[in-house]
């Protein structure tokens, strides 16, 4: 269990992160007028992250994880650029690696909206900034998510650890 103070942080930062993609990627808010409404319950597993997003016509809202959603998707990090294929979105679900359910029009928007638009974040910084830049920060983004990862695994390792030793002293 990640302590709360933690998962607050974690969330600020995500919505965040998603607020940015969107003043950075004009695209992706044009398109934001087809998900007006809809709420995505998405609970990424590997990162302990539960939350509703709620789209709005121009942003995101992330919302508390007991909120009534019209989607739920649940997977680890690594399946979700999955979601811009059909037949790989499908053979993810087929093995157990996604699950995705709820409204049959809303899972249809949704996928349509991330379909319609994968992000190639090397290129859309290249336009903001110079070619070799624009490599870096997206190579050390790549790096700095997978360090992410392995220390929430190593931080859930020691807090277990922890656990089991306290309560076998009392």
């Amino acid at each position: 269990m990640i302590p709360p103070l933690i998962n607050t942080l974690a969330n600020s930062a995500l919505e965040a992160k998603l607020r940015a993609i969107l003043r950075l990627d004009p695209f992706w808010r044009e398109q934001m007028a087809q998900l007006n409404g809809l709420h995505l319950y998405i609970e990424l597993i590997d990162l302990g992250f539960k939350r509703v997003i709620q789209f709005g016509p121009t942003d995101v809202h992330c919302l508390a994880p007991y909120t009534q959603a019209d989607v739920r998707l649940i997977t680890r990090c690594r399946y979700l650029g999955l979601l811009a294929d059909a037949g790989q979105t499908q053979l993810a679900i087929e093995e157990g690696h996604m699950q995705l359910m709820g409204d049959e029009q809303a899972v249809k928007a949704l996928l349509h909206f991330v379909r319609c638009h994968h992000a190639d974040w090397e290129s859309q910084l290249a336009q903001i900034m110079p070619d070799a830049l624009a490599y870096q920060l997206t190579t050390v983004g790549q790096l700095a998510i997978e360090q992410l990862q392995h220390a929430k695994q190593s931080l859930n390792q020691s807090y277990d650890f922890w656990r089991r030793n306290e309560s076998t002293s009392h």
